[in-house]
């Protein structure tokens, strides 16, 4: 119901902004389509939150999540600041806070580490969540391919999960850093360096955890063992 509920409000905030006269709009529709628009963040903003919550305490909210963070790439480029910048419709601009779009990513995140290790029974949610991390992660490149948020933090950190969750959603990374080699405003070195580095700081965050937990088993396994 709630996906359904967010699908409907985006849906009527894009057929306001088609509808709306350029050229000349009037303040009515432009304050009705800010209303709406100021609305449908504030929604998406708070599902970015309390869905991360949700995961973390092994709630399953596959298809909401997707949907959230889908509707928010998609609003974030709708919006985009320099497409109105120049027009009657700037107040209507959009840049998100480096703090959205971290929980935005955080929310993204989750969808493309979500177990891989399903029972055959379980065949059609394997499917569901293999489409809902294609999903997402096209939804984050669309983000940098648009130019619609700084590829500074997101470029890597898309980057570092490369060949990590299958074959398609491997591709789809590999489409996104073609294209970004044919921007010229993009440094693919800088990036490519930040997004091994974050990959070494995980693995040796994972590595530390292990080591602590081996050692506190071996303490247990030695009190026990008494």
């Amino acid at each position: 119901v709630k996906s359904f509920l967010l699908i409907n409000m985006f849906l009527e905030v894009a057929w306001c902004l088609h509808a709306i006269d350029v050229e000349n709009p009037s303040e009515t529709s432009i304050e009705g389509l800010s209303s709406k628009q100021r609305s449908l963040f504030e929604q998406l903003y708070y599902f970015l939150v309390v869905l991360s919550n949700y995961q973390k305490e092994g709630r399953s909210t596959t298809v909401l999540s997707s949907r959230v963070c889908t509707i928010t790439a998609e609003m974030w480029c709708l919006f985009k600041k320099s497409k109105y910048s120049s027009t009657k419709l700037k107040n209507l601009g959009y840049l998100p806070q480096l703090e959205y779009v971290q929980k935005f990513w955080k929310l993204c995140e989750q969808q493309l580490n979500i177990s891989d290790d399903t029972e055959d029974e379980d065949a059609n949610e394997e499917y569901i969540e293999d489409t809902n991390r294609d999903a997402v992660m096209i939804a984050a490149a669309k983000l940098l391919l648009a130019d619609t948020v700084s590829k500074d933090y997101l470029g890597p950190e898309i980057v570092s999960h490369y060949v990590s969750h299958g074959a398609s959603t491997t591709e789809i990374i590999k489409h996104l850093i073609t294209a970004l080699k044919k921007n010229a405003n993009s440094d693919i070195a800088a990036l490519f360096f930040e997004a091994l580095r974050r990959v070494l700081l995980f693995i040796f965050e994972c590595t530390c955890y292990l080591f602590t937990n081996l050692q506190v088993g071996g303490y247990l396994y030695g009190v026990l063992s008494v």
